[in-house]
Order: C-alpha cells, then structure tokens, then sequence
C-alpha cells in the first residue's frame, strides 16, 4: 500500500508541475491564451477524472482485503463449530 500512496503523491507533484507549465505557456501565448486556457483546463479534467479513477481502485482493493479477511475469519469459526459438532458427536 504504501507504494500505491508514494507513486500516487509522486504522479500528483509531476502534474501539478505540468499544469502549471501549460498554464504559463498559454499566459505567454497572447491571442492564443483562450485556447491555451481551453487545453488547460482539458488538462485539469483528465488530471481529475485520473485522481478519481485511482481512488476507486484503492478503495475497491481496500474493500477486497477487508471482504477477503472477513471471509477468512468467518470461515474460521464455522470450521471451529464443525469440530465441536464432531466432538460432540463422537
């Protein structure tokens, strides 16, 4: 997990760092700053669309390793019941 968060801040910084670029070049741009400003502001949707995408993959495998342990744990106490069952039975 631990990875997931660096490589996600680390991705964060180096965006960030791009939007910024992109921002002053359409500022120095001129007559063309509308567009520019059109793209940067494409460039803040995908960046946010990838932020979100990226948190539901980690809340999905968060859920997973819960389900996965719950299930785990569960199955524990219903093999627990069998051997008292048999015990009882023998």
């Amino acid at each position: 997990m631990k990875n997931t968060y660096a490589s996600k801040i680390a991705k964060l910084i180096h965006d960030e760092a791009r939007m910024e670029s992109c921002s002053a070049m359409a500022e120095q741009g001129g007559s063309n700053s509308s567009s520019g400003g059109n793209n940067a502001n494409v460039n803040n949707r995908n960046l946010s669309q990838e932020i979100l995408k990226e948190d539901k993959l980690l809340k999905n495998r968060q859920s997973a390793q819960k389900s996965r342990k719950m299930k785990k744990q569960y199955m524990e106490i219903l093999e627990e019941k069998v051997g008292q069952l048999e015990t009882e039975l023998a």
